[in-house]
């Protein structure tokens, strides 16, 4: 009977083996990636490794030096929920296993490599209760790289039953995401999982703006790589309610509410600008009218000047041509 599982659990450790790389038959590539350096642990079902990026995924800041207490503390805050409260996905045991040889690989791992991993504990199911509910084996695999200065954990499985069918050697060969129950989390898919994840409150893990949809993609930041104990029970109370937020959207959402209170309350903004067809051009200018001075509502005549010189009027006068009174006429229109 032992020889039996023995043979089952190595099994399946080959056959996780061959979902990571891609390659159903290719044991010598296995062969070559066990002794390359690639792998840093390895147990049975359990293995943790560097492997090529996703498709089509943006160069990472890799290797890097995280310090191994800080991934420990960044494990510490992933929770899974349940109907009252919230428990820690891993043990210490696994906890402290995981946050080694990530820690390990990410020194090693170059710009386009990601560290993939999958652990295997044994739990008694916390939705179930009673002397029936026995210790049964359980799988956790996902996908780990450092980027924009912070460690991105995508999860593939999440306490996935160990014993997915009598034979392990049906369908498990298979990259099919949807198929593969112990394939890595990717960037490009979504694995449908029984346990929703859940963090403490302003600990600083997010969901990323690229998938803020996704549920099974964490974000540590500076704030959520720290070394720290194991989360309270008043803290894994208030992370039942606590919805992951979406990477910056909180700062988005401030800064808006901040720009909203300082504008001026009915007034145009200061930075609008009339489109220039609405504008006059600045050579334009207003036409000018004259105005006509009234008195009493009756326009006033104006006498015209008189075009004659006083000189050419004594000329005429002294000619018999005007008369004395014409002289003085036309003199006082001078």
């Amino acid at each position: 009977m032992n020889l039996m599982i023995c043979v089952f659990r190595k099994s399946l450790l080959i056959v996780f083996t061959f979902a990571i790389i891609g390659c159903s038959g290719a044991v010598d590539q296995i062969q070559d990636l066990l002794s390359s350096g690639k792998t840093f642990y390895r147990s049975d079902a359990e293995i943790v490794q560097i492997v090529k990026q996703d498709p089509n995924a943006k160069p990472n800041q890799h290797p890097v030096n995280v310090n191994i207490a800080r991934i420990e503390g960044a494990l510490h805050l992933v929770l899974l929920k349940r109907s009252d409260t919230t428990f820690p996905l891993l043990n210490n045991k696994k906890r402290v296993v995981l946050a080694t040889t990530i820690s390990n690989a990410l020194k090693k791992a170059q710009p386009n490599e990601d560290i993939v991993f999958s652990i295997e504990d044994w739990y008694k199911d916390p939705r179930e209760e009673g002397v029936f509910n026995v210790s049964k084996n359980y799988i956790t695999s996902g996908r780990v790289f450092f980027s924009n200065n912070n460690l991105n954990i995508i999860f593939g499985s999440i306490m996935k039953k160990g014993h997915m069918s009598d034979d392990p050697m049906i369908s498990r060969i298979n990259v099919d995401y949807n198929a593969n129950p112990y394939a890595p989390g990717s960037r490009n898919h979504t694995f449908q999982n029984d346990w929703i994840l859940a963090t403490p409150p302003n600990s600083g893990v997010y969901k990323p703006k690229i998938a803020k949809n996704r549920m099974d993609w964490l974000v540590f930041t500076i704030k959520a790589l720290q070394p720290r104990g194991e989360t309270t029970k008043k803290e894994r109370l208030i992370a039942r309610t606590n919805n992951i937020e979406v990477q910056g959207l909180r700062a988005e959402v401030e800064q808006l509410r901040r720009e909203l209170r300082q504008r001026p309350q009915n007034q145009y903004s200061p930075q609008y600008q009339y489109p220039p067809q609405y504008q006059y051009p600045p050579q334009y200018q207003y036409p000018q009218y004259q105005q006509q001075s009234y008195q009493n509502n009756t326009p006033q005549k104006s006498t015209p000047k008189s075009s004659v010189s006083r000189q050419e009027l004594e000329s005429l006068r002294a000619r018999g041509l005007i008369s004395e009174e014409q002289f003085l006429e036309n003199l006082k229109k001078q």
